[in-house]
């Protein structure tokens, strides 16, 4: 069963025309919830109001074909959600982010950490290094 948050937020959505955050924010959802949208559209009350008002998954994919099949020109969009609708397409959100460390260092420094390697100076039983690197 939907909470009265969760209605209240699912009115704002649909008088925001789809907003989901702005409507969490104005619901009184804490900025932390707000900013993961998926914590109330993936919730069972929520569905469920989905539900109600007839936004079945259904429904969703009847107007989606009927969309698509309407359409002579450009379907990409369209095809773009349905693909979305099907979990084989994920946009960039669903990315995991990745980064790319680069560590640069004096030939001082390195001929330093290739000796403390070959003679297994790295760190004691405390995890504290014993030689420094840097000067």
């Amino acid at each position: 069963m939907a909470t009265i948050r969760q209605k209240i937020a699912f009115a704002k959505i649909v008088e925001n025309r789809g907003s989901v955050s702005k409507a969490m924010r104005e619901s009184n959802y804490a900025l932390a919830t707000a900013k993961n949208p998926k914590n109330l559209t993936e919730s069972a009350g929520f569905l469920e109001l989905c539900d109600e008002i007839g936004l079945t998954d259904n429904f969703l994919t009847k107007a989606l074909v009927a969309d698509i099949k309407a359409k002579k020109g450009n379907r990409k969009p369209e095809l773009e959600l349905g693909y979305k609708v099907r979990g084989r397409l994920k946009d960039d959100a669903d990315k995991a982010k990745t980064y790319n460390q680069f560590n640069f260092f004096e030939a001082s420094q390195s001929q330093r950490a290739a000796r403390r390697i070959l003679n297994d100076e790295g760190a004691g039983e405390t995890g504290l290094d014993r030689v420094s690197d840097s000067n």
